[in-house]
């Protein structure tokens, strides 16, 4: 029987890379972001559940998750 593999092993640090770009590129053009949203965000981006959920997120609520970031 063939064990299917954790989320955490299909995750190579080359695919995690790619992941933190991919996030930091959409943050970079959601328009209107302000210097502390952006450092508050990027360093959510160390977490591979908050990327994953940012990727996902259409941009109304990124908006509303980067201002969120801010209370």
């Amino acid at each position: 029987m063939l064990k299917r593999k954790s989320e955490k092993e299909v995750y190579s640090p080359f695919r995690e890379l790619s992941i933190i770009e991919d996030c930091m590129e959409i943050l970079g053009a959601v328009e209107g972001v302000n210097d502390d949203a952006h450092v508050k965000a990027l360093a959510k981006f160390t977490n591979l559940d908050w990327r994953k959920v940012f990727l996902k997120m259409l941009d109304p609520r990124r908006r509303v998750w980067l201002n969120s970031l801010l209370k």
